[in-house]
């Protein structure tokens, strides 16, 4: 192991207000601290005299979403408490990125709002001659690449709709999907694996689909099948609401739905996104044990024409990207 000051030089971002600049679509990207879009908030317009931070270099938040790192293709600003770091050495896109991962595994020592200011530098991470090999021989746009062309076959080929907002028609969730409570296990007394060894356990966070963990199937417990959609019922991931491509348990709080109506993944997915946005009404650690299905959402009749072939035209702005 070797400290994060002794491979990278360590240095403070730009140190903006967004509200501050210019919005610019075409503009230079604006890092924050956010966990999500790789950091990216907006785009803006350019400085003249302020220096943006290089590209190749890994932004890592100080504070906020403290330790989330990301590889940064291009230059850009950055808001306060976002720290960069420059390799002192020369590194591969695919090196860089495991040790985006390496630094996002110490997020758990800043627990209570604690901040990475000053102890950054000191971090244990691997040092480059331990980085494992699978490392070094991925090629992850390749392998990005297949992936989506794997998600592209799932997309509907012909859509017979017309409109292209939602119909007035509306249902409750109740009405549209048989929906029963999980397995309601703990994670912390089943057996992990590696993910391609057993079946997945969801919980009520709200990213990675929902999933903790994979852990060893028990014989005498059915698990979830495969394009059920799961739902966090509590907690702060509440109506965090996926379809699961794989079979899985489920830990506390999580309910299972089951289209009564032959639906397309597609349309799935048009109904977790719909699902979701009655998060609004959760507010204050409320629940949705007894209120889920009594939720109204568009009727399959109103679903819009964009959602037959979204899976497709998402991948093909992807491979084009690569």
């Amino acid at each position: 192991m070797i400290k994060v000051g002794e491979l990278f030089d360590v240095c403070y971002g730009v140190n903006l207000e967004l509200n501050a600049l210019v919005r610019m679509q075409a503009g230079i990207n604006f890092v924050s601290r956010t966990a999500k879009n790789n950091g990216v908030s907006a785009r803006v317009r350019m400085i003249e005299g302020v220096e943006p931070n290089p590209a190749g270099s890994i932004s890592v938040a100080g504070g906020g979403s403290v330790m989330e790192s990301f590889l940064q293709p291009t230059p850009y600003y950055s808001g306060r408490d976002l720290y960069y770091l420059v390799p002192k050495i020369s590194m591969s896109v695919s090196q860089k990125l495991f040790y985006c991962t390496c630094l996002r595994a110490n997020k758990y020592r800043y627990n209570y709002g604690r901040q990475a200011n000053r102890t950054l530098k000191d971090i244990l991470i691997p040092d480059i001659h331990e980085i494992p090999a699978w490392v070094n021989t991925s090629t992850v746009s390749e392998d990005f690449r297949l992936r989506l062309e794997s998600v592209a076959i799932l997309s509907t080929k012909v859509s017979k709709r017309v409109a292209f907002t939602i119909g007035p028609g509306r249902i409750e969730v109740g009405n549209l999907f048989d929906i029963s409570y999980g397995h309601s296990m703990e994670l912390n007394r089943l057996q992990t694996c590696a993910p391609d060894e057993g079946v997945a356990f969801v919980s009520r966070k709200m990213g990675d689909n929902g999933i903790a963990a994979y852990v060893v199937r028990i014989n005498d417990i059915e698990p979830g099948e495969p394009f059920e959609l799961t739902c966090a019922l509590s907690g702060n991931g509440v109506l965090s609401t996926f379809v699961q491509e794989q079979q899985f348990y489920t830990g506390f709080h999580v309910a299972r739905l089951r289209p009564k109506v032959a639906l397309t993944l597609e349309e799935k997915l048009f109904y977790c996104m719909c699902i979701r946005a009655n998060r609004f009404r959760y507010s204050y650690g409320r629940q949705a044990n007894r209120t889920l299905s009594s939720l109204i959402v568009p009727s399959p009749d109103s679903i819009p024409a964009w959602v037959d072939g979204g899976l497709q035209r998402l991948t093909d702005e992807w491979i084009q990207l690569l």
